[in-house]
């Protein structure tokens, strides 16, 4: 994998006041060192089935690079994804997913692949921060900390 240099020359993410310049350094933006090996990462995964067989549990295997980069271990990355294999993955679809009633559609892993077609629609009509302002409150009620694992 290549990796980029740090530029120090570009503009900095502005933060809320109160957050301190340590936050900003964990935090995604142009700036870290060895972010550009994350879209190798996610290029590569990008179809692998999301889910450990036999657990069924969510695999790390992006969601290591992200927190290794962040702590500026970003060399570590192709050591951390060579653990993992890419495990080819069609998203699961029941061709049902209704916007109004969502909360039916949650946590169903069937229709996994809906929700997949769902936000890229939405994501192709709408702005980020859109899409953001109406699923965002939606879905953190009920991830709590599992939400912000990652920061840990």
């Amino acid at each position: 994998m290549v990796r980029g240099q740090n530029d120090s020359s570009k503009s900095k993410t502005s933060l809320p006041s109160g957050v301190g310049p340590r936050v900003h350094n964990i935090l995604a933006h142009e700036n870290r060192a060895d972010e550009d090996v994350l879209d190798e990462v996610y290029e590569r995964f990008a179809q692998s089935d999301p889910f450990l067989p036999i657990t069924h549990f969510i695999d790390h295997a992006t969601m290591g690079p992200e927190a290794l980069v962040g702590l500026g271990m970003g060399a570590k990355v192709e050591m951390w994804i060579s653990r993992h294999r890419v495990r080819p993955y069609k998203a699961p679809t029941k061709s049902n997913l209704d916007p109004l009633n969502w909360k039916a559609a949650l946590g169903r892993r069937d229709a996994h692949g809906d929700w997949l077609k769902y936000f890229e629609t939405e994501l192709e009509n709408k702005a980020l921060r859109d899409v953001l302002r109406l699923w965002v409150p939606r879905l953190a009620h009920d991830v709590g900390a599992f939400l912000f694992h990652g920061l840990i």
